[in-house]
């Protein structure tokens, strides 16, 4: 994992150093979170290919180069071979030296010319050896092939290198679906409606272009946020009514929480609990910049007996860490920082912040414990576990939201009830 993060530093500081300049343009900007979200998803096929063009393992630094511009031949058709190649090689000479500069030059130019052998290696390593063609890491790979049959194997392992796609959800507390595609219109902002079979309303759009989305005078009025539908379901699960009390005991950052107040009209109380002080503050940003005018903030670590002293809830939303496998489309490095040690460590964690999320839900209130995992040990082994073990509590339904066969993020969500 300290591997897989170092490796990730020069790539982390090339965007950041891309996105804060200000005379970037949008389209500029794209293109640079492209690259190098890219890199990061293709990174185990893309080391695999540079084996044969290396006779060492590069350093850091320019092993880092060589990925992002052997992704700009085999990867991205509008950058011309020219541009790419001589990019990466003034990047080498000014991260490293003259001769790095010219080591670069040498194996970008041959990969060039490999270009159509290359293209044609990637599509048998998928057929033949799915983990390095699909970019999966093994342990990961290995487990999900012991789960899933080879149809829904390989349309998983295709999902999770795709570029995502951009959802919204209206924010019906400022304006009514029908204003924000007039409105939208009238800034540039095309949303698509989309139609769920288990998300009742107009309320989800698809972006198909995210340019200029956020400096947009209708997302800085709140008039949308930026979600995937996957995560609504744990909130309609919820209910959540006017004038009930709702806990969300880990927050951020945020879109669920006001979703609850949207639903409940700005009635009632939500306490919205997290245990980083900027994550928690992200919560607050949000909601103040989405109209949410009933909930309160609370620095809290919900694994902790103290947050009983929030008082008893109608109900509790435990949207709690997971391993993201649902969502690695979107968290792209996160394949490379997770591990089989790390999810074990995740399972502990999500035990006990959903027991002392249980200790603070009234006589005949409603829980619902939700993640962005696809993983059993999360989600429903979790939940038999823990109403195994726990006198009172009965889950009624519960259910998964599968990427490649629901065509949104994965997620868990399970509604338990307190007799």
């Amino acid at each position: 994992m300290r591997q897989a993060a170092q490796s990730g530093e020069i790539l982390d500081r090339i965007l950041g150093d891309a996105l804060s300049n200000p005379l970037l343009a949008v389209r500029d900007r794209r293109f640079v979170q492209e690259l190098v979200m890219g890199v990061f998803r293709q990174r185990r096929l893309l080391d695999f290919l540079l084996k044969d063009f290396c006779r060492q393992r590069p350093v850091s630094s320019i092993q880092d180069v060589l990925r992002i511009g052997i992704y700009q031949v085999l990867f991205l058709q509008r950058v011309p071979d020219y541009a790419a190649v001589n990019e990466m090689v003034d990047l080498a000479k000014r991260r490293a030296s003259q001769s790095q500069g010219r080591f670069v030059n040498a194996v970008l130019r041959r990969i060039v010319g490999k270009r159509c052998e290359l293209k044609a290696a990637i599509e048998r390593l998928k057929r033949e050896r799915p983990a390095i063609g699909y970019s999966c890491p093994g342990w990961l790979y290995r487990r999900w092939r012991a789960r899933f049959k080879e149809g829904e194997l390989r349309s998983l392992l295709e999902w999770q290198s795709l570029k995502p796609e951009i959802f919204v959800r209206v924010n019906r507390l400022q304006l009514t679906g029908s204003e924000l595609l007039q409105w939208g219109f009238e800034e540039g902002l095309t949303f698509e409606p989309v139609v769920l079979p288990w998300k009742s309303g107009a309320t989800v759009f698809r972006l198909p272009s995210g340019a200029g989305m956020a400096s947009s005078a209708l997302f800085r009025r709140g008039g949308f946020y930026v979600q995937d539908p996957s995560t609504l379901k744990s909130v309609e699960l919820l209910d959540p009514q006017q004038g009930n009390r709702v806990l969300d005991l880990c927050a951020a950052p945020g879109g669920k929480t006001a979703y609850m107040a949207e639903r409940m009209n700005n009635t009632g109380e939500i306490v919205a609990c997290d245990i980083v002080p900027n994550r928690l503050q992200l919560v607050e940003e949000n909601c103040r910049r989405l109209g949410v005018e009933n909930t309160t903030f609370e620095l809290r670590d919900g694994t902790e007996p103290d947050l009983g002293s929030l008082g008893l809830f109608d109900r509790v939303l435990v949207d709690v860490p997971c391993s993201n496998t649902g969502v690695l489309r979107r968290r792209c490095d996160l394949r490379w920082r997770l591990s089989a040690k790390e999810l074990s460590r995740l399972t502990d964690l999500q035990g006990r912040l959903l027991r002392q999320a249980a200790q603070v839900l009234g006589p005949g209130g409603r829980l619902v414990y939700s993640t962005c995992s696809i993983e059993p040990e999360e989600n429903q082994d979790l939940i038999d576990a823990f109403v195994k073990e726990t006198p009172g509590f009965v889950c009624v339904e519960s259910g998964a939201l599968m990427p490649h066969r629901d065509g949104v993020d994965g997620a868990f969500f399970a509604k338990l009830i307190r007799a």
